[in-house]
């Protein structure tokens, strides 16, 4: 049976099936809710989403594998829509 589970630990070295982040709109174009992400896993993300044409829009899942820097053994990118323009995104 799956399970979900919080950590306090950084997100891209728990052993797990799938790491979850979303995908957000901004003004600049989609943003990957990245943080704590090692640098070359932050831009393997960013090129998959250009690569696949995501567009943040609620609803919207894409699964990839094989993501450099992380030890699960998928990434879920999913859409969460536009991001907030009063900085609470931040």
């Amino acid at each position: 049976m799956p399970s979900l589970r919080s950590s306090t630990r950084e997100a891209h070295t728990i052993s797990a099936d799938a790491l979850v982040l979303g995908l957000a709109a901004t003004p600049s174009g989609v943003r990957v809710a990245r943080d704590g992400l090692p640098q070359e896993t932050a831009e393997h993300l960013t090129g998959a989403v250009d690569v696949l044409g995501l567009a943040a829009k609620p609803g919207e899942v894409a699964r990839l594998v094989g993501v450099p820097g992380v030890t699960a053994r998928s990434v879920v990118l999913t859409g969460l829509g536009t991001a907030p323009t009063d900085g609470t995104a931040d």
